[in-house]
């Protein structure tokens, strides 16, 4: 599946969003070293698909994860609804790929308080992305 490239591409491309991440999009984790602001995403499992009589499925529907940190509470939600706002109810083709919609449907923001006793925030954002095959 070329989800990857989707997210990449559409939160890459946003100028709200690029605007304070930069390139740092990652699938799964963030390479070592990565500044904060940045965004990681994941495939969160349970891949459904439309189920037809007579051949593979035309549409894929997806739960992807985006998890956005920073280094505060408000640059990290700032960020978050940046996110959400690029991708909720996206749809178009990108890299081949056709997708029918991504549609938000949860958040939660926590935060882990590092070794040096600070704080590294994030949000978890939740889509439903639907592909068409």
């Amino acid at each position: 599946m070329k989800i990857g490239e989707v997210i990449d591409s559409v939160l890459i491309n946003d100028a709200a969003v690029s605007a304070i991440v930069g390139t740092s999009v990652f699938p799964l984790f963030a390479k070592q070293g990565a500044a904060y602001p940045l965004i990681t995403w994941r495939i969160d499992g349970g891949t459904e698909t439309n189920e037809t009589k007579d051949g593979a499925s035309t549409l894929d529907f997806v739960p992807i994860e985006v998890i956005c940190f920073g280094q505060t509470y408000k640059v990290t939600a700032d960020l978050a609804d940046k996110v959400r706002t690029a991708l909720d109810r996206y749809s178009g083709t990108v890299n081949g790929v056709e997708i029918q919609n991504i549609v938000f449907y949860d958040i939660e923001n926590d935060y882990v308080e590092s070794r040096n006793q600070e704080f590294e925030h994030f949000a978890i954002l939740d889509f439903r992305m639907v592909l068409k095959n």
